[in-house]
């Protein structure tokens, strides 16, 4: 016979939880990006030396 106050608490904890969630993957996949942009950016430089080095011993 509709929605008893403890439905709505138990819907709105539901809610939350989900929220809550949603808020955690977004903020590790945020950090593990970021992380992942700064190792790509160490290799792309690792990789440019090497290249640069090989070019200049070759040449």
């Amino acid at each position: 016979m509709g929605i008893q106050p403890m439905d709505r608490f138990c819907l709105s904890a539901t809610r939350t939880r989900t929220s809550q969630c949603l808020s955690v993957y977004s903020t590790l996949w945020m950090i593990g990006g970021s992380m992942f942009i700064v190792y790509i950016g160490h290799l792309y430089i690792w990789a440019m030396v090497a290249v640069l080095v090989y070019h200049s011993s070759t040449g």
